[in-house]
Formats: C-alpha cells, structure tokens, sequence
C-alpha cells in the first residue's frame, strides 16, 4: 500500500489505507476539515453561531479567556495595545475625552506615570535623538554652512508621529536648541560666518 497524507491542512500525517479514496488518518481530522470548510463557506453564519454560544455560555467563555490570558501574558497585551490603537484611530473624538476624564479622575496616577515614561523613556530617547541632530548639523556645517539656516527650519517644522516628546526635549533642553538653533535666524552668508567664528574658538580652546 502506498503511503498518503492526511488532507487535514492541519495535520499532515502519512497513513496506509486499504481504500483507495480515503483522504484522512482518522474520523477527528475528517469531521475537523468539514467543519474547517463549513466556517470559510459560511462566515457570518459562524459569526452569529458563535455569539450565540458565548451568550449561552458566559461562565465557560470567561473561563476559557481568563486561562488563555494567564498562559500568553505577552501575546494578551499585544492584543489590548493593537485594539486600543484601533479602537482610538476609529473613534479620535472619544479617545480624547476618555484621556482627559481619566487624567482628571487619576492626577496622582497620571503624574507618577507621566514621571517614569519621562526618565525611561522620552529622555533617554531625546538624548540620543539630540546627538543625531548635533551629527547632521555638524555634517552639514562642514560640506555647507549656508544651508544651516535651512536645517533649522527643517528640524522645527518636523512632526515626528511617535517621537514629539522627544523632539520637544531635545528643543528645550539639548544641545540642539542651546547651541546652534538659532541659525533659522540668520541668512545663509551669516550662517556661515557665524560657523567659521566658532569652529575658530573651538581651535583656540
């Protein structure tokens, strides 16, 4: 007899058979299978048939999703973030609300939070972030210190979408702001003799 693979997609299991036409290992895969291609057939049936079930079953449902969360930890709040993130692009209005009331309801909590995503966060990734804009300005300055005022308005107008706690450190409290923002002020000319008077302190230092 010729070795077969079972057809459950899931299963993959080779067996011998003396019928020439079976398909499955055993009567689980087969019924499995039928059921599988009953669910891609039919999705809104299986849809309703299963909140049907969970509503017949509250206790057992609960049961079920309160282990499945104690065995993935990591996996359950990948889950949460991802619905929270598309619950809040879908509903901008309400999210906004609901963070406010929060904060409101919970200042200390809020403070304290606030507090640690500060210093093991948004500053250590500023600094970094600082340093790479010091890089680029210096860059810059040495290929072409005319267009440093054009950097700084770059760098102003740029709108990061998951970095503005950073970029808003790094404008108040980094290099970048103390020691050569200021060139969106000049011309490019004065850009580049301010350049050449400090590179010229700095050798004299």
């Amino acid at each position: 007899m010729t070795p077969k693979t079972c057809a459950n997609s899931k299963c993959d299991t080779e067996f011998t058979s003396v019928y020439p036409d079976k398909k499955y290992c055993s009567s689980t895969c087969k019924n499995r299978e039928k059921s599988r291609r009953h669910r891609e057939a039919n999705p809104e049936k299986t849809r309703e048939g299963l909140r049907k079930w969970r509503e017949a079953n509250l206790e057992r449902e609960r049961e079920r999703v309160r282990k499945w969360r104690e065995a993935n930890p990591e996996r359950n709040r990948e889950v949460n973030l991802e619905n929270d993130r598309k619950w809040r692009e879908a509903n901008p209005e309400k999210a906004r609300e609901s963070s406010r009331k929060w904060r409101e309801a919970n200042r200390e909590k809020h403070r304290e939070i606030s507090r640690k995503r500060y210093y093991e966060k948004t500053r250590p990734r500023g600094i970094i972030l600082d340093q790479r804009l010091w890089d680029m300005f210096q860059r810059q300055a040495f290929r072409d210190p005319n267009g440093l005022p054009e950097l700084a308005q770059r760098v102003l107008e740029w709108s990061p979408a998951r970095f503005s706690q950073e970029k808003h450190f790094v404008l108040y409290h980094g290099t970048t702001e103390r020691d050569w923002l200021y060139y969106i002020e000049l011309t490019p000319e004065e850009a580049t003799m301010q350049w050449q008077d400090e590179a010229a302190q700095l050798e004299a230092a």
